[in-house]
């Protein structure tokens, strides 16, 4: 699947609330990295970024809003990032970071009229996830340091219950709601 193609966003989420009615809770997990500064980030690696780790969100989102009963309460859980959080830490990774910073607006939006919505978006702000491509990427880390993916389903799965957070944002590493 393509969350990047907005039309087969679309239809993917129909066709899976065709089948389950409703959806409680999204996790939007797809994303992507990039390093480089401003003047080494060009026209294609900002799209590239946004795309990925934007788009693919807010196509997502908008889908479900879109399908979801009137009445339906949904939770949303974006990935972001600390670069993303705080962009005066993404001179190196510029797009990436610019990208990730666009969840957090998106949060905003949707939890400026959560009332009347009944969608509550939340961003997650995990350290470096344990995973394949992360281990392929740095083989010389200390793995023990990063986040499992478990771990961070875990939390997810604590919060998306009847538990209503008070901000946006949670920080994975220290379980903290910043």
């Amino acid at each position: 699947m393509d969350f990047t193609d907005e039309s087969a966003t679309e239809s993917v989420i129909q066709s899976v609330l065709e089948k389950y009615k409703k959806i409680d809770v999204a996790v939007l997990t797809t994303g992507g990295f990039a390093v480089g500064n401003l003047l080494k980030t060009g026209q294609s690696e900002l799209q590239k970024q946004y795309a990925l780790n934007f788009e693919t969100a807010y196509f997502v989102t908008r889908a479900l809003i879109s399908n979801q009963p009137k009445d339906q309460k949904l939770k949303l859980f974006f990935i972001g990032s600390e670069p993303g959080m705080d962009t005066s830490k993404a001179k190196g990774v510029v797009a990436y970071a610019l990208a990730k910073s666009q969840l957090f607006q998106l949060a905003k939006i949707l939890n400026s009229d959560s009332d009347k919505t009944g969608v509550q978006a939340h961003v997650i702000i995990p350290g470096t996830i344990d995973t394949p491509q992360n281990r392929e990427a740095v083989p010389d880390a200390d793995f023990s340091k990063w986040q499992k993916p478990k771990d961070i389903a875990q939390i997810i799965g604590r919060y998306s219950g009847d538990f209503k957070l008070k901000k946006e944002i949670l920080v994975v590493e220290e379980e903290l709601l910043v």
